[in-house]
């Protein structure tokens, strides 16, 4: 190119009238101007052709498929009513887009005869261990009942939790039974339709789980057995309505117990995502 032509294409360049479409003008951060995803920074999306903070980690999945396990921002309302807040997405499993449940994503919580711990979980996400503190034969079970932020979107759940103890009755895995203040909000767990994605000893003499997410026949499920070693199921619930707050819950009567965190009839949750 010779030195004319080189000089007229610097002018042309800084009139605006050739731009890279990869460099426009503030295309990388919040706010800048944008065609394509990837014009945007990691943990970006680009949105009304401006970058911006995606409104959950499955949004971040589907607009940015090469997106890594870590910790993003997220904005799940344009309109600013509810703050932007950092959470850790698991983008690998089943295709990504899962959000890990801190304790300040918490909502509501409803229980009866119970005590309660909260802590941060072997993968760093939230943990919940929740003891039965009375025998409960009757209206005097014990329950436990947490619903999620209504700032939280989501539409599935993914948890594990685990059992120990023994306990005649029980309601588990989106079951109302003995939660009598209110609705968990979430498709009760079917074994044709939802997924499990890991389980140990969740039937009597440590087969699979039957998929009886409520009983009192102790002769015939996991939750009565002499063994010291606790069971545990992995699982995925549907959320029924988007509305109104969502969350998981557990309850069981004429159980073992006793008074606070010394009861040998307890159930935890933890590994919880959503997406």
């Amino acid at each position: 190119m010779s030195w004319p032509a080189a000089i007229s294409f610097v002018a042309m360049l800084l009139a605006g009238c050739l731009v890279n479409a990869d460099a426009l003008s503030g295309g990388n951060a919040v706010g800048g101007a944008c065609k394509r995803h990837a014009q945007c920074d990691p943990g970006l999306v680009c949105s009304e052709e401006r970058c911006a903070l995606p409104a959950t980690c499955l949004a971040l999945a589907q607009a940015r498929p090469e997106a890594v396990n870590g910790t993003y921002e997220l904005a799940p309302d344009a309109t600013g009513v509810t703050p932007r807040f950092s959470a850790f997405c698991e983008q690998n499993l089943d295709g990504g887009g899962w959000m890990q449940i801190s304790a300040n994503m918490l909502g509501e919580s409803r229980e009866q005869h119970v005590t309660v711990d909260s802590a941060k979980g072997e993968d760093g996400g939230l943990m919940v261990t929740v003891y039965a503190n009375a025998e409960g034969c009757g209206e005097d079970a014990s329950f436990h009942m947490t619903l999620l932020s209504p700032g939280v979107p989501w539409t599935e759940v993914r948890f594990r939790q685990v059992f120990s103890g023994r306990a005649q009755c029980y309601g588990i895995l989106g079951i109302r039974r003995y939660v009598y203040s209110g609705k968990m909000n979430v498709v009760p767990f079917d074994l044709q339709v939802d997924r499990i994605w890991s389980q140990s000893r969740m039937a009597v003499g440590g087969g699979s789980f039957d998929g009886l997410i409520e009983t009192c026949d102790s002769s015939k499920h996991f939750w009565n057995q002499s063994e010291p070693l606790p069971s545990s199921i992995e699982v995925s619930l549907r959320r029924i309505d988007l509305s109104i707050p969502s969350g998981i819950g557990t309850g069981v009567s004429c159980n073992s117990f006793a008074p606070g965190n010394t009861s040998p009839t307890w159930w935890r949750y933890d590994k919880i995502f959503v997406r």
